[in-house]
């Protein structure tokens, strides 16, 4: 018995019109599969970058001693208090008025009633010691106990730029409220508060007259 030769695979153009399709399809699948494995492994890596860094140091601001004395080196002004500070919801935190200065925040102590003080900066070691020419009144002021969990009045970002509360009205972008204003460094500043679920905590960051906000920065130390 004479066996049949195997039948030919048709390989006409009909076959290649055919499966040209298919491997289209399948080449673009896999340049799209690449392409979104690229961006997850690139945030992969920012996330990596940032939890390689040390924890946030949450720092309560003390600017005065346990007895009542001044810590920073201080020159005297005379003036008044007649707010609770815009940049910390602090009860013993003020804004205060000497002459034509706007000094917020400044601390009292309730070992004397008759003065505050104004640092400078938290990671500064000078400020300005207020006599006050009118009484504080508790009702004017804030009312929250001084604490790691309050809003930050200054943060110091992981690269060390240095950052204090805007108070007044400032600029919104993408619903965000530019929060701190980064003195002249490029002109920098952090939008929103810090996203404390993160380690470090981050927060955005852009010029203060951005019109997006993508990046985000991490935060080496918060004042509150």
């Amino acid at each position: 018995m004479v066996a049949a030769a195997p039948c030919a695979e048709p390989r006409g153009s009909g076959y290649d019109a055919a499966m040209a399709v298919p491997m289209r399809w399948w080449r673009a699948a896999t340049a799209c599969a690449l392409a979104l494995l690229g961006c997850v492994c690139a945030v992969a890596q920012a996330r990596a970058a940032v939890s390689s860094q040390a924890p946030t140091s949450a720092i309560v601001y003390r600017a005065f001693t346990a007895r009542g004395g001044v810590r920073p080196h201080t020159r005297s002004r005379s003036g008044h208090c007649p707010s609770g500070s815009e940049a910390t919801p602090r009860r013993d935190a003020w804004r205060c008025f000497s002459g034509n200065l706007v000094l917020d925040p400044c601390f009292s102590s309730a070992h004397d009633r008759g003065v505050v003080v104004c640092p400078e900066a938290p990671w500064l070691t000078d400020g300005i010691e207020i006599h006050l020419t009118k009484p504080l009144v508790a009702a004017d002021g804030n009312h929250a106990a001084p604490s790691s969990s309050l809003q930050p009045w200054a943060l110091e970002l992981s690269s060390g730029l240095r950052c204090r509360f805007a108070e007044g009205a400032t600029n919104v972008v993408e619903g965000r409220r530019l929060d701190y204003f980064c003195g002249s460094a490029g002109n920098q500043a952090l939008w929103g508060l810090p996203d404390r679920a993160s380690t470090p905590w981050t927060i955005p960051i852009a010029p203060s007259q951005a019109s997006t906000v993508s990046e985000r920065a991490a935060i080496r130390r918060a004042w509150m």
